[in-house]
């Protein structure tokens, strides 16, 4: 999450403030059925109140495809390694014991 310019939220309001970038770091926006939800944690740039699969229905004909992919690998390898870390911290004969 550090590493992005732009978060585009979905029928969430986000609560994970705390793994964002600082304030103007990024841009957001978010698609948001309940109007008192939207833009309520994250300074949202596009606030769309609305019905989610509606707004990405009318969203999808304006996207372009992009065929870099070098940022979502690094984040796919980050995600496996994190994934392996997790496996080896719920070993039992892991001493000392973790929560997991």
């Amino acid at each position: 999450m550090a590493e992005i310019d732009t978060l585009f939220m979905v029928g969430t309001n986000f609560p994970y403030t705390a793994h964002l970038p600082e304030p103007g770091k990024f841009r957001a926006a978010q698609i948001e059925a309940d109007p008192a939800r939207a833009g309520g944690r994250v300074a949202t740039e596009v606030p769309v109140v609305g019905d989610a699969k509606l707004a990405l229905q009318a969203l999808l004909p304006m996207l372009k495809e992009h065929t870099d992919t070098s940022f979502l690998e690094k984040c796919q390898k980050r995600m496996g390694r994190w994934r392996e870390h997790m496996t080896a911290l719920e070993d039992s004969g892991r001493d000392p014991i973790a929560p997991q």
